[in-house]
Parts: C-alpha cells; sequence; structure tokens
C-alpha cells in the first residue's frame, strides 16, 4: 500500500498546484474590435480581470488603482515599415468609498459608481463606445491591425507601492499586446 499512498499524495499535490495557477489574478484579453458608428470609428473591447487579495486589501483600505488601456492601429506596408496610424491611451482609476460602501471607477470626467468589486471590474473590463478614429480617409489605407492592452498603471500608485511592482507579482498586473485584424468600411 505505500506505491498509493504515494500516488494519492502526487495527486493531490498536481490538485493543488492546478488550483493555484487557476485562482491567480490576472487580466487576460478575450476580444477586441472597432466598428464604424456615426461619429467615426469605435473601440469595443472585453477582458478577463480579477485581482489579487493584496490589491483588493489596499482598495479596501482607501489606496485609488490606477488601470491604463492602451491602443494602437497600424498600417502594414509591404516594401517599408509598417506606420503606426493612431496611439491612444485611456486612463481609468479604480478606488472604494467605506463611507458610501461602494466601488468608484473613473476616467476622463465621468464617475460611476458600482456596489460591488466584480461589477466595477466589470466595468473596467469591458471598454466599449471609445471613438479612436474620426470618420474618413481609411479606405485609401487598406487592412489595419489593431493592437490593444489593459494594464495597472504603477506610475498612478504611491512611490512605496512603485517599489513594490519590481519585487511582487501582485503589483504586476496586466494583459500582453494583443493584435486584431480591422478593415475600414465604407462611411455611410
Amino acid at each position: 500500500m505505500p506505491g498509493c499512498a504515494s500516488l494519492l499524495k502526487r495527486a493531490l499535490l498536481v490538485g493543488l498546484l492546478l488550483v493555484s495557477t487557476l485562482a491567480q489574478a490576472d487580466i487576460a484579453f478575450r476580444q477586441a474590435k472597432v466598428q464604424l458608428g456615426d461619429e467615426g470609428y469605435l473601440l469595443s473591447a472585453r477582458f478577463a480581470c480579477s485581482l489579487p487579495p493584496t490589491l483588493e486589501d489596499a482598495l479596501q483600505q482607501g489606496m485609488t488603482l490606477g488601470f491604463v488601456l492602451d491602443f494602437e492601429l497600424i498600417r502594414h506596408r509591404k516594401l517599408w515599415f509598417d506606420s503606426t496610424v493612431v496611439t491612444l491611451q485611456r486612463n481609468y482609476k479604480l478606488s472604494y468609498s467605506a463611507l458610501t460602501r461602494q466601488y468608484r471607477l473613473s476616467y476622463g470626467g465621468l464617475y460611476r459608481g458600482y456596489p460591488r468589486l466584480d461589477a466595477a471590474l466589470g466595468a473596467l473590463c469591458t471598454p466599449g463606445g471609445w471613438l479612436v478614429l474620426e470618420k474618413g480617409g481609411l479606405r485609401e489605407l487598406g487592412d489595419l491591425q489593431g493592437r490593444i492592452r489593459l494594464q495597472l498603471d504603477s506610475q498612478q500608485l504611491p512611490q512605496t507601492f512603485q517599489i513594490r511592482t519590481l519585487t511582487s507579482s501582485d503589483w504586476n498586473l496586466g494583459s500582453d499586446w494583443q493584435s486584431f485584424s480591422f478593415s475600414p468600411e465604407a462611411a455611410p
């Protein structure tokens, strides 16, 4: 029976390792698209987001977490280097108010309150209707490639926590650059 006990221990260890990797917090890209709207080309994206307990505790203690959504539109050229047509950034701030017991998400001049952290993260991780390009002039460019990423902005953290981003993976949260194809539609 010593072989069975050893096998059972190994199976439990593998199970624990799998559960621990699944429980890790991160930002994972799901999809993105750019569509023609009334004002121009609008970006909609979806990320799967979760925060590690360290960042949840920091929020509860009153720290504001800054996130940055980066977007690039790139034109590929056959006989020359690729050119970047558009580079944009949207900055978000996520905070918790102990007085109102609500999470607050802001970008630009817009603020919105959420009763639960998962609702605030849902709004943060599904940006939609972001005007990334005005109408006109894109048809001549041909097929384009969009690139997008969402990450915790360590530059918006207090200096003492910026040092922690160098030593702790909990403070290095974000997706890698993800590419998607984009073909400009004819303007109506």
